[in-house]
């Protein structure tokens, strides 16, 4: 009776331990994938959060160009404005200063 007892008794302690390395495996497993689609799920993020920035940076580069291209276009019309201002200016005081001359002419003749 004894020794029945005893094989049962390996036989059901062989069981458990069985049971719990499996239990182990499949926690140890589930884990694993558990950590693996977390991994994945954090660099598609990282990823996307990348491409994001990087859409974000160019979307700002391409502002920053059209402002300097707008800047570039006022200050080309405001100087080509500035230097005719500054011929019809120089032109004027030409005029003015010939006629100058030609009232001293007059006066002194």
């Amino acid at each position: 009776g004894g020794v029945i007892g005893l094989f049962r008794g390996v036989i059901g302690l062989h069981r458990s331990v069985v049971g719990l390395h499996r239990s182990v495996v499949g926690l140890l497993r589930s884990m694993i994938v558990r950590s693996v689609i977390d991994l994945l799920r954090g660099v598609i993020g990282f990823h996307r959060s990348v491409v994001g920035l990087l859409w974000g940076v160019v979307g700002l580069l391409r502002r920053v160009v059209g402002l300097l291209r707008s800047v570039i276009a006022l200050l080309n019309r405001g100087v080509i404005g500035l230097l005719w201002g500054v011929i019809g200016l120089l032109r004027v005081m030409i005029g003015l200063v010939s006629s100058v001359i030609d009232l001293l002419r007059s006066v002194i003749a």
